[in-house]
């Protein structure tokens, strides 16, 4: 007997392909594209197939590299506003935390005041002067212009070289450079942990970690048996198939058209033929 008023406490939205339930039909229809890919919804970059809108779009902001969320308190970026408030809560929640015996750290330029130093240094570029005082010198091969003024000198590398000058991503450098690559190449300097296998660096260890545990592209395409997706990634193609497909029969009988999920199955079937 069910109780009346509690019977939509019971209804589920059933997934026909796996039986998989699911508590509204919004949901249910997202997860139903795991099973039947929206060509919509594909990465034109690594042609993985996504489940909404939303999640295609950070993905393809996070292929390109794009972190519009940037910490004020350190060189961390985020592609999602998000992401940015759990680091800075789990990151640096302490130093959020306002002491009455703290020295504050004022700027300057306008007198604003920081309870971090990195917070000031931060605040420090968008007044466009060189933090320590010392004069930003150019950077186009034989040119001996420098100026304390980040603005002018990227107004002199414009007017003079036709170069747009790229500004260093860490929180406390000024430094300028005449490509992204450049840039990028210095930037590395800032981090603390430098993979070995690639250019990938960075200065949080569990995101490190995470990196390495990833593994790194080869040069052969792997191809999903049962879905459109493809990857050069084998750890990446290893956790699709394994989260995706696992109850799908992957495992065939070289003797026979007999199929199974399970390796050790394939095996005990194997001695019908021995």
């Amino acid at each position: 007997h069910v109780a009346e008023g509690t019977e939509h406490m019971f209804r589920t939205h059933i997934c026909t392909e796996c039986r998989r339930c699911f508590k509204t039909r919004s949901h249910l229809m997202e997860h139903m594209r795991l099973h039947f890919p929206d060509p919509s919804l594909q990465c034109p970059t690594c042609k993985r197939y996504f489940t909404s809108k939303s999640k295609l779009r950070i993905h393809m902001l996070r292929e390109s590299g794009e972190k519009l969320h940037r910490c004020q308190l350190c060189e961390y970026a985020a592609v999602e506003r998000n992401t940015l408030h759990r680091h800075i809560a789990s990151v640096h929640g302490h130093q959020g935390e306002t002491d009455a015996h703290q020295d504050l750290y004022t700027c300057p330029t306008c007198q604003q005041s920081f309870n971090q130093s990195q917070a000031l240094k931060s605040h420090m570029k968008s007044h466009h002067i060189a933090q320590n005082g010392q004069p930003l010198p150019c950077f186009y091969q034989g040119c001996s212009f420098q100026s304390t003024d980040k603005k002018l000198l990227q107004k002199h590398v414009l007017d003079a070289h036709g170069i747009k000058a790229i500004e260093c991503q860490h929180h406390a450098c000024c430094a300028l450079f005449g490509s992204k690559e450049d840039m990028e190449v210095h930037f590395r300097t800032h981090q603390a942990f430098h993979c070995t296998q690639c250019d990938f660096s960075c200065s949080n260890k569990s995101r490190f970690q995470q990196h390495k545990r990833q593994g790194h592209p080869g040069e052969a395409q792997l191809r999903c048996s049962f879905c459109p997706f493809t990857t050069f990634n084998p750890v990446e193609f290893e956790q699709h198939v394994g989260h995706l497909h696992a109850n799908e029969k992957t495992h065939n009988c070289s003797e026979c058209s007999f199929t199974t999920a399970h390796k050790r199955v394939l095996k005990r079937h194997m001695l019908v033929h021995t």
